[in-house]
């Protein structure tokens, strides 16, 4: 499978998220330079929620195919790159993968992905129940208690200071 229809059938709610993780895991990327210049490219606007979550999970899992890549022409990179730019490795956590609900941990960074059509009440892992963190999507500090409300098609990337 290439990685046009995999990103396609998870927007799409082809595949759910487990399954796009599988086929993620065992993707084997041939020509670097093909699979950069494609994510550099792809800044369709439609479903914009949807292939945030599925390019930010592929960044999860395909970290060193991104090191090389010029973010400045396409919208969604330079969101991923702005919200990941603090971190100095990757050292990826899962911490909590659902069907439709992901959470991760890269040092103290947490992205919290719901990939559904409907909000979800997460509970929160035990060393984020009750904390103060940085949200870098609402760039402001945010409270949290033992769960967490995501809207349809959302993330949260979330630092503990």
């Amino acid at each position: 499978m290439n990685i046009e229809k995999l990103i396609e059938d998870f927007v799409n709610l082809k595949i759910d998220l487990i399954d796009y993780l599988l086929k993620l895991e065992h993707l084997e990327i041939t020509n670097k330079g093909e699979f950069q210049n494609f994510i550099i490219n792809y800044k369709e606007t439609t479903k914009m929620d949807e292939k945030m979550n599925a390019l930010l999970i592929l960044w999860f899992c395909k970290y060193e195919l991104f090191k090389d890549i010029q973010y400045d022409s396409n919208p969604y990179l330079l969101y991923i790159n702005d919200l990941t730019k603090d971190i100095k490795h990757i050292d990826l956590e899962f911490l909590e993968v659902g069907k439709h609900n992901l959470i991760t941990k890269i040092d103290n960074f947490y992205f919290i992905i719901n990939h559904n059509t409907r909000e979800i009440n997460m509970t929160l892992p035990p060393e984020l129940q009750e904390k103060t963190v940085f949200c870098y999507n609402c760039n402001d500090e945010m409270i949290l208690e033992k769960e967490l409300l995501l809207p349809e098609f959302s993330f949260y990337a979330l630092c503990i200071e």
